[in-house]
């Protein structure tokens, strides 16, 4: 259906296929049946948590209230061996999914600021020795990413762990004004920074050719990130080469051309010196700019090879066509001229500088000899 907003849609085992929208549900086969069920009444599905092989979401009857609005949710994989998981999540409630006692509230944890998305996640050890760990990643519209371990019989949330990625709400995959990567590795967890454009979403995909890979949205753009693969800008390609690895680099675009760089210890900066031939602050720009563009009709006119810029050319050029001007309609449209040219802002690249795009990347790392 591409004519409604789709809420969810993923696999469901190996040959289904589930769509989820605001009036109903779509079970679509592998052969193109398709199953639908439909809301009740007037109500419509605002969210929804799915995983790939719990499917009795419209087998419950039984209606539960809540007493505020439910803002995300999150379905836990099943454990290998088991038909079910017997936890979900409701805005931070855990509830159970056995059907002796579905629906049942299990454990509850409060919460500094609203929620922005939920994510439940099962690890095991490396050496595949002992029962897997479920951690609840919640991500807070403040920015923060608070970690929880859960436990696997009771529900119980315990030793939560914060941590702050930017200035917009977290998206788990963890996406804010930058993008980070939370996996597993060596049996510890590690938040690293993504060297990339900022994600506006992801998602897991599986394949025969890429067996491991996350496909994204950034900007108009659709990007994978495969195992392996190394940064391309041409096919929009990211990386995951070195896990563990913290090395981090970003880039920022500078106004003028950069000539001396230090690090204030004391402040915890970067401090830059920026010059180029020509260049004004902006203070002195808008006042040069105002002036030259003020001048008396009566003024002498300046010759242009007397001037040092072709923008104060453009100015006093202006004021000599009021001064020439022999009716009131050319007066009302040189002083229309005067002032566009006075309210102009021109490219510093091309007034002021050499005539070329200046940004500098830096980045720091420690090398062991």
């Amino acid at each position: 259906m591409a004519t409604t907003p789709t809420p969810g849609c993923g696999l469901i085992g190996d040959d289904a296929l589930f769509q989820i929208y605001p009036k109903g549900i779509r079970h679509i086969r592998s052969d193109r049946r398709v199953n639908e069920w439909k809301t009740p009444g007037k109500r419509q599905i605002v969210k929804c948590a799915m995983n790939r092989l719990t499917e009795q979401l419209n087998e419950f009857t039984e209606r539960t209230s809540w007493p505020h609005e439910v803002l995300c949710m999150s379905l836990s994989e099943i454990p290998e061996g088991e038909l079910r998981s017997r936890i979900a999540d409701s805005t931070v409630r855990m509830i159970s999914l056995d059907p002796t006692d579905t629906l049942s509230p299990l454990s509850m944890q409060a919460l500094p600021s609203q929620l922005e998305s939920l994510l439940l996640l099962e690890t095991t050890r490396e050496d595949g020795k002992g029962s897997s760990t479920i951690h609840l990643n919640i991500g807070l519209q403040n920015g923060c990413l608070l970690r929880t371990m859960v436990d696997n019989v009771t529900g119980d949330m315990m030793d939560t762990r914060t941590r702050y990625l930017g200035t917009r709400p977290i998206r788990v995959l963890c996406t804010s004004s930058r993008s980070w990567l939370l996996y597993h590795y060596h049996n510890r967890f590690d938040l690293t920074l993504l060297s990339y454009v900022t994600l506006e979403s992801a998602s897991s995909f599986s394949s025969e050719q890429y067996l491991e890979g996350i496909v994204a949205i950034a900007e108009n753009t659709l990007r994978c990130l495969r195992e392996g693969w190394s940064v391309n800008p041409l096919s929009k390609i990211m990386a995951v080469e070195k896990l563990g690895a913290y090395f981090n680099h970003i880039s920022y675009p500078l106004k003028y051309t950069p000539r001396r760089m230090i690090v204030h210890p004391l402040a915890t900066a970067l401090v830059m010196i920026e010059t180029d031939h020509a260049a004004y602050t902006n203070v002195t720009l808008n006042k040069k700019r105002n002036d030259m563009a003020d001048i008396e009709i009566s003024c002498t006119p300046i010759p242009y090879e007397n001037l040092k810029t072709k923008i104060q050319w453009q100015l006093h050029f202006s004021v000599d066509i009021v001064r020439l001007a022999t009716d009131m309609e050319e007066v009302e449209l040189a002083k229309e001229i005067a002032d566009k040219l006075r309210n102009n802002k021109p490219d510093e690249t091309v007034y002021g500088g050499k005539g070329c795009t200046r940004e500098m990347g830096f980045c720091c790392t420690s090398t062991e000899y």
